[in-house]
């Protein structure tokens, strides 16, 4: 590390940088007696971009997915203030210390998605297909907030032939304008100028594994890879196009950090 110059200020200027090299910055500072070192300030976004690209940084960044209903329950009834959780976990919770991110939100899902059909219902359990076309078994005991107590026990799946695949593939058309907001416009030189980290998506999970098992089920799949080679084959290349020409957009406008 090479001194530059020392400062009794609150401010000092460093001349001879460039923008095509990248440089880390600390600041050793001396109180009588005692001294110290800490790093110069920097942005959310400075500090991801540094961390993942595996470069020096003050402090990882700290982001986290949330919480149950029942685990919002339990917090509050040991003293947590309500107002502690008014913004969302995903963007970031000042009270927790956690760092802020945007997502830019872009439907790479179903559209439209399935029909909410009630099949079952009794005093304990729910036996419906989502929006997703997922036929799940959901414990009704113990629901807080829209969490369930335990993961929903899933029954079928809407792709169980070629067929039913041809027959999804249209619910994903990527040229659809319901994909993007009716703000993207107005919102992009914003974004490009902010401090904090952007991510693509919002929880989309749009892997070429994920998607696959959302519509036909890990057991499902699973034996799919051996029995129907051809048509996993169909569906990973199916996604693959899929969500490059929808994010195209996206991409072309907004300097993004990652993708979900």
């Amino acid at each position: 590390m090479d001194i530059i110059g020392n400062t009794v200020s609150n401010s000092f200027l460093v001349s001879g940088l460039n923008s095509t090299t990248n440089y880390w910055f600390a600041v050793s500072a001396k109180n009588g007696s005692v001294s110290g070192r800490r790093s110069l300030a920097v942005t959310n976004r400075e500090r991801y971009v540094s961390c993942v690209t595996f470069r020096p940084v003050d402090r990882v960044p700290n982001h986290e997915l949330g919480i149950w209903g029942q685990t919002y329950d339990r917090w509050l009834a040991e003293g947590m203030p309500a107002e502690a959780i008014r913004e969302g976990w995903f963007e970031g919770i000042e009270y927790f210390g956690l760092d802020r991110r945007e997502f830019l939100n872009i439907n790479l899902g179903m559209i439209p998605a399935f029909d909410y059909e009630l099949i079952e219902e009794t005093d304990r359990y729910v036996i419906a297909r989502n929006g997703q076309g997922i036929v799940t078994k959901a414990l009704k005991e113990g629901t807080a907030h829209g969490t369930r107590m335990s993961m929903d026990q899933y029954l079928r799946f809407p792709v169980e032939t070629p067929e039913d695949f041809a027959a999804l593939k249209k619910r994903y058309e990527a040229s659809d304008p319901l994909r993007y907001p009716t703000y993207w416009e107005s919102r992009v030189k914003c974004w490009n100028a902010r401090e904090h980290t952007m991510c693509l998506g919002v929880n989309t999970c749009v892997g070429l594994y994920s998607n696959l098992r959302r519509w036909m089920g890990t057991e499902n799949l699973s034996l799919a890879f051996y029995d129907q080679p051809n048509l996993v084959h169909e569906m990973v290349e199916f996604v693959a196009d899929f969500t490059m020409q929808t994010v195209q957009r996206a991409v072309e406008d907004v300097d993004i950090d990652y993708f979900n």
